[in-house]
Formats: C-alpha cells, sequence, structure tokens
C-alpha cells in the first residue's frame, strides 16, 4: 500500500529570457530531509504565460501538491492567474527583501503574500544543504539543476 504524502511545490520565474523552474517533493515516510521528486525547467522558449500557467497547473494537479510557493518577482502577474486557478489557499506569493524581518503581510481581503529576508532564507537554505536536510536525486540526474545555484 502506498501512503500518500503531502507534497509541496516551488516555482521560480524566470524572466524574459531566461528559465522558470518548478520543483515538487515532500518528506516520506520517517525521513526528515525534504526529497524533490519532480523539477521542471522551462527553457526561455517555452516562458508564454499562457503555456506555464497551464503546464504548472497540470503538474500541481497530477501531483496533488498542497502549497505552492510561487516567486514575487517576474511572476507577479502569473502568481494572481495560479491562485485564480488553483485557490488562494494553496498559492503562496513569496517577495524576498533586503529588510531584517520576514512576516506575513495581508494585502486587503483574502490576497496576501509572504515577505523573506533574502540574505538569512538563503543562509538557512545552505546551512541545511550542508547539514543533510535535502535528499537530492543521484548526481547524473541532478547535475544539469544542481548548476542553478552552485
Amino acid at each position: 500500500v502506498i501512503q500518500r504524502v503531502p507534497l509541496w511545490g516551488g516555482v521560480d520565474w524566470g524572466e524574459t529570457n531566461s528559465r522558470t523552474v518548478l520543483t515538487i517533493g515532500g518528506y516520506f515516510g520517517s525521513d526528515t530531509r525534504f526529497s524533490p521528486i519532480f523539477i521542471r525547467v522551462y527553457s526561455a522558449e517555452e516562458c508564454d504565460p499562457v503555456f506555464l500557467i497551464e503546464d504548472i497547473k497540470k503538474w500541481v494537479v497530477l501531483f496533488g501538491v498542497r502549497g505552492l510557493g510561487c516567486d514575487v518577482g517576474h511572476g507577479f502577474g502569473l502568481n494572481s492567474q495560479l491562485a485564480v486557478d488553483l485557490g488562494m489557499d494553496r498559492v503562496f506569493p513569496i517577495r524576498y527583501v533586503g529588510s531584517s524581518s520576514s512576516r506575513l503581510v495581508f494585502a486587503g481581503g483574502n490576497k496576501w503574500e509572504w515577505n523573506a529576508n533574502r540574505s538569512q532564507v538563503l543562509g538557512e537554505l545552505f546551512m541545511d544543504i550542508r547539514k543533510g536536510r535535502f535528499r537530492f536525486p543521484k548526481w547524473s540526474q541532478f547535475e544539469e539543476h544542481a548548476k542553478d545555484f552552485l
């Protein structure tokens, strides 16, 4: 019997000539490490907004993703469309800021976004990687994606 675990996703929107990345993963069994199970890199040629929205929605629904953190930077309007299509309770816009605080900001009604200190988040991410809190695929499968942050 396969036990269904909560899956979480993230979207890093690319600019006009750069790549957008969708990552989906979760915590499996007693393993306390986050394990990505799906990474989709959209080439610059695939960065048509209509195509991106439809394709990301397809994968989020297929995997049953509970929450999708989305970079606000270049995805402002795209995040809004994903929230309309998938639900405000499933799409979490994240704005990376230079301040020393990270807080939840409500912008009227049910629309909200997270503000996260970019330096603090990246520092903690790399520390978690060093401490083995992430489980990565085999290098032969991951090498193409690793160059984005190594």
